[in-house]
């Protein structure tokens, strides 16, 4: 009992702090404000410092650093704080549930992928597109029936853990990828799906995030720093500038980012109030009707269903390549109670499969 209770508060320990470049350490506690009946001006200028994740019926929920709450309350004097440190919900200990569902470490998740290669050689191949800053490998699982070529199929990516404390998007990911593994050759649908695209799922993206538990990439939310027209020069996270590198080096037509929570199937614009052009914007709506459709998910513009948000990843990949990409918000929770991992899989399992044969 005392090892455990050691590794447990080893853990929860490692949690709460962040190392920085000059071997200082520093806590960064990440909190959520309410915010209602504040003018569109002063609204925006939140916007544009810190990160909007909710709306509200007459307002929004906004996550703020502590070490800019002074900044935070002078644009909303009136703010009210929902949860003092959004990282309370990673210090329970469902982590260390030895059953079927867990929340699965960085190591494990990568072992994972290196176990399917080994029982999937013909369909499955792992591909490292980088290091994080801390040195951690950042990789795709590539599916298709012949991996180890690059074809005219439809090249789409799926990713997940773009935030490091949003482990059920990562869950997710792995089962369905799973999912999509073992039913090759004896499900006729997942097998024309496997033999008629290029699929890459990127099941961590801030890997240092993730292996830390901490939702942003160096103290920066990695989903802010993506380039965007009118601003083509960005100031992106290690991670991110990865993932745009590994973007460009390959023709996707189609993108999902899985984040938690909200319950939302979201699309571009979301740097602006104004709309994508059309077909385009009638495209997307179509498409995130017939997606939503499945788990009765809120669907639109992300400037609409949330908010302005500034360098998000579905607007990069529409703007560059005209990608059809999507923004996930999946569920209630970023970390759910374990035995809901099955359920939230497969609230997600049907739209990722509608969204697939699309293309």
């Amino acid at each position: 009992m005392k090892s455990r209770a050691l590794l447990i508060l080893t853990v929860l320990f490692g949690l709460s702090v962040v190392v920085t470049g000059q071997g200082e350490e520093r806590r960064q506690v990440l909190s959520k404000y309410r915010v209602e009946k504040i003018e569109s001006s002063q609204m925006l200028k939140i916007a544009d410092a810190f990160e909007v994740v909710k709306k509200l019926e007459n307002g929004y929920e906004v996550i703020v650093d502590s070490s800019k709450k002074a900044q935070f309350l002078a644009l909303a004097p009136n703010a009210e704080l929902v949860q003092k440190d959004i990282s309370e919900d990673l210090s329970q200990l469902q982590f260390f549930n030895a059953g079927p569902n867990k929340y699965r470490n960085f190591e494990e998740v990568q072992n994972l992928l290196k176990t399917w290669v080994a029982a999937h050689p013909n369909i499955a191949q792992v591909i490292e597109y980088g290091k994080s800053k801390e040195g951690r490998p950042l990789v795709a699982l590539k599916i298709s029936d012949r991996v180890d070529q690059d074809e005219t199929e439809p090249e789409l990516m799926l990713t997940a853990a773009t935030h490091g404390d949003e482990l059920i998007t990562t869950e997710i990911l792995l089962n369905l990828m799973e999912r999509l593994l073992t039913s090759y050759g004896t499900d006729a649908r997942l097998t024309k799906m496997v033999e008629e695209h290029e699929l890459f799922f990127i099941p961590v993206v801030n890997a240092d995030g993730f292996a830390s538990r901490q939702r942003y990439d160096g103290f920066q939310d990695p989903n802010r720093t993506y380039p965007y027209p009118g601003f083509p020069v960005a100031n992106s996270t290690p991670s991110i500038a990865a993932i745009i590198q590994f973007f460009h080096s390959r023709d996707f037509k189609g993108s999902i980012d899985f984040h938690a929570h909200g319950e939302l199937v979201m699309y571009p614009w979301a740097y602006t109030a104004e709309s994508i052009p059309q077909p385009d914007r009638a495209n997307f709506d179509a498409l995130a009707k017939y997606m939503s459709e499945v788990n009765g998910y809120t669907y639109g513009p992300i400037n609409e269903v949330i908010y302005v948000a500034k360098g998000s990843s579905a607007d990069y990949y529409y703007w560059q390549k005209k990608s059809i990409s999507f923004g996930i918000e999946v569920g209630t929770s970023k970390v759910p109670n374990v035995n809901q991992i099955p359920r939230y899989t497969e609230e997600q399992a049907e739209l990722l499969w509608r969204f697939i044969e699309n293309f």
